[in-house]
């Protein structure tokens, strides 16, 4: 770690004022050597030596600038030396490590009580939120945060930030740059001097971090966007289930189409039949009684025929018979008509809308209709093979009832 020269400001009282002043050099050697010889300074990013200058050298210019002067200026600048040493052997409650450190170098150069008492004290005041009691205290609580009005603040607030991570002290509630813009906007110096020298460029490093906060907002808008339409496309069936969907309700309706035509054929053929047994066979009753038997059992196979095969024809809708009257869609699917036709149109325009935002209600509708086709088609194929085993043994029992009238006769 380069340490830095103590003689460095422009201010002609202060460079005359250190150089007569031996006991602050040999504080700034003191905690120079602190910082080196400590294994925990590594994680010191911004609580450092360098920060301990900034503040020292800040201290001093607040308060030549306030009229502190002769030795309550003295015990300013060792305050500051010593206000943050503390951080060497822990990070919360460093101001009570860091004053008993102010206490051993004081009272190994013979200070008074009540001078190491206003050094406590003083170091005491720059603890979170500071309140400070006298003038000596303000300056050096103003000092301590004369980096909220620094030009490199941006930079220094980022070193912050990595070294609450390095030492696993970041608050929970923290989040940059909202707590920032807040905290400096709440922060107030106590010093009229610090005041005007800082509170101008400190309001340009509010207006920074609101930009940033701004570009940020965008940022997320535009990365919440991204997954919002990564999401809704996820959302959205895949083409391996949509081609289930499709081809299943394909087939259902070819084997349905297939059924109907069963079914129309059964109709002809059996009205056919009837057609030539009341035009043929009844006239003939009074002259041959013996077909009265055989011509009824035709007609009766021929029209139970017809009842089956037009039963398996017939268009089932949902019970339904009150439009107020609720549909239970956890049993049926909003998109088979029967189940929706006597519904207001708002009202299926809602459930729709629904319907489409939401996958899994999606995929249960189809699936609930694809399942209520295949009741129907079974529905159908029953009654139709009732129809063909009907029209098949009846005929059989026909037939063979007209050859034992003919043998007999």
């Amino acid at each position: 770690m380069e340490k830095k020269q103590l003689l460095n400001p422009s201010n002609t009282f202060l460079i005359n004022y250190r150089m007569k002043n031996k006991i602050l050099n040999i504080a700034q050697e003191y905690v120079f050597k602190l910082f080196k010889e400590s294994s925990n300074q590594k994680q010191l990013i911004y609580h450092n030596y360098n920060h301990t200058y900034d503040v020292v050298t800040a201290a001093e210019e607040i308060a030549e600038g306030s009229g502190l002067k002769g030795k309550d200026l003295e015990l300013l600048a060792l305050s500051a030396w010593f206000h943050d040493v503390g951080y060497l052997d822990t990070y919360k409650g460093h101001e009570k490590i860091s004053a008993e450190y102010a206490f051993n170098f004081l009272k190994e150069h013979k200070y008074t009580d009540d001078e190491i008492a206003i050094v406590k004290a003083a170091i005491l005041a720059t603890e979170f939120p500071q309140k400070p009691s006298t003038l000596l205290e303000e300056i050096l609580c103003d000092a301590d945060f004369s980096h909220l009005g620094d030009k490199d603040y941006l930079e220094k607030n980022q070193l912050l930030r990595l070294e609450w991570e390095l030492k696993g002290e970041n608050p929970i509630s923290y989040e940059w740059p909202n707590t920032d813009i807040q905290f400096l906007a709440g922060h107030n110096y106590f010093t009229v001097y610090a005041q005007i020298k800082y509170a101008e460029k400190k309001g340009k490093n509010i207006l920074k971090l609101k930009d940033i906060q701004t570009k940020q907002s965008d940022k997320r808008a535009i990365e919440e966007d991204k997954v919002n339409k990564i999401k809704a496309k996820k959302e959205v069936p895949e083409r391996g289930i949509e081609t289930m969907f499709r081809v299943s309700f394909k087939n259902h309706m070819e084997l349905s189409g297939i059924a109907d035509n069963k079914a129309n054929i059964m109709l002809s053929i059996n009205a056919i039949i009837i057609s030539i047994s009341l035009s043929t066979l009844i006239p003939n009753f009074d002259e041959n009684p013996k077909l009265i038997l055989p011509t009824m059992l035709l007609l009766l196979v021929c029209i139970v025929t017809i009842i089956f095969a037009t039963l398996s024809t017939r268009p089932k809708t949902s019970k339904k018979k009150k439009i107020s009257e609720p549909i239970n869609f956890d049993k049926t699917s909003l998109l088979f008509f029967g189940n929706f036709y006597k519904m207001p149109l708002a009202e299926f325009e809602n459930k729709m809308g629904e319907l489409m935002q939401n996958k899994k209600e999606l995929y249960s509708s189809l699936t609930k209709d694809i399942y209520n086709l295949g009741v129907v088609l079974g529905r159908k194929y029953k009654f139709l093979r009732i129809c063909y085993n009907i029209f098949m043994y009846g005929m059989i029992l026909s037939v063979a009832t007209f050859l034992v009238t003919f043998i007999v006769d």
